[in-house]
């Protein structure tokens, strides 16, 4: 149960990071 947990808080951090690449690559193309 432990284990499950952490590994959807990992989850959650690689989405916010995907995120802010995917920001990040809009905002280099709309420069």
């Amino acid at each position: 149960m432990e284990t499950k947990l952490k590994l959807e808080k990992e989850i959650h951090v690689l989405d916010i990071l995907w995120f802010l690449l995917l920001v990040e690559a809009n905002g280099i193309f709309a420069a």
